[in-house]
């Protein structure tokens, strides 16, 4: 059960970190680009983003899938586990949301702290 919740706070949290740029950043390599550089290293960023967490939404609903089908239950109290990569999956897809915004939107955070 502490796997499954350490799991799930981990990825519910992610598309909140996102949209108030809450991620940690390197800014030593930062400072030392012009203006355009960061430009071009946050877009190169963005889009690996988008590509990485893609194919986590992609993956964990196949793995939802496949322990729903196969019926995987958890060790002790015997409960369904199926559901814990749906949500890990909406979580990723929310944070490709957050990053398409953020994206098209430099500069500005989707939400305040």
């Amino acid at each position: 059960m502490l796997q499954i919740a350490a799991g799930l706070t981990i990825a519910c949290g992610l598309p909140y970190t996102t949209a108030i740029k809450g991620h940690v950043a390197v800014e030593y390599f930062q400072h030392r680009l012009g203006r355009r550089g960061r430009v071009i290293a946050d877009t190169g960023i963005r889009v690996m983003i988008l590509g990485l967490f893609g194919v986590f939404t992609w993956q964990l609903i196949r793995y939802g899938t496949a322990l729903w089908r196969s019926g995987e239950v958890s060790m002790t109290m015997q409960l369904p586990v199926f559901w814990v990569p749906y949500v890990m999956a909406f979580s990723c897809a929310v944070v490709v949301l957050v990053t398409l915004y953020h994206l098209f939107h430099p500069g500005r955070a989707l939400l305040k702290p």
